[in-house]
């Protein structure tokens, strides 16, 4: 006795069938590695973070190490040249995804940063403009670039 002929129908109803588990599969693959790529991005920002407080910590550690009496203050004002370059002081703005301009509060969620310019121009012109950052200390830290200041207060 010979087995039965699958009819047109139940044929294609087993092509729906295996249709629908390969992209069950497929698609399960793709929200995984979706996954991945996210926990991977979530570490990075996380470390930039982390790198941004410990550099920061650094750079406060080298202003406690020196200092030298202020002409206008009466106050001990710290001051140190700081090798910090242009590219690093851009990617410590980049967080913000933002053109910082005169008064401007910024939140990097790790801290909060007071940005105060003497001229309306952005930070990203300033950085441009200036090569040599001095890295001051006076209940701020302060950047000067020739006019133009950047007080992040902390």
């Amino acid at each position: 006795m010979s087995t039965p002929k699958k009819t047109r129908l139940a044929s294609s109803v087993d092509d729906d069938e295996n249709f629908v588990s390969s992209f069950s599969r497929s698609l399960k693959k793709r929200l995984s590695e979706k996954d991945a790529s996210l926990s991977l991005i979530q570490t990075e920002k996380d470390a930039a973070i982390a790198n941004l407080e410990l550099e920061f910590s650094e750079l406060k550690q080298k202003l406690l190490e020196k200092a030298e009496p202020d002409q206008n203050h009466h106050l001990m004002v710290k001051k140190v040249p700081i090798d910090f370059g242009e590219t690093k002081i851009k990617e410590l703005f980049a967080p913000c995804r933002v053109i910082l301009s005169c008064r401007m509060v910024v939140n990097f969620q790790f801290q909060i940063f007071f940005i105060i310019f003497n001229e309306r121009e952005s930070v990203t012109v300033a950085l441009n403009n200036h090569k040599e950052y001095t890295l001051t200390m006076d209940m701020f830290w302060s950047w000067s670039c020739a006019k133009h200041s950047v007080i992040l207060g902390y």
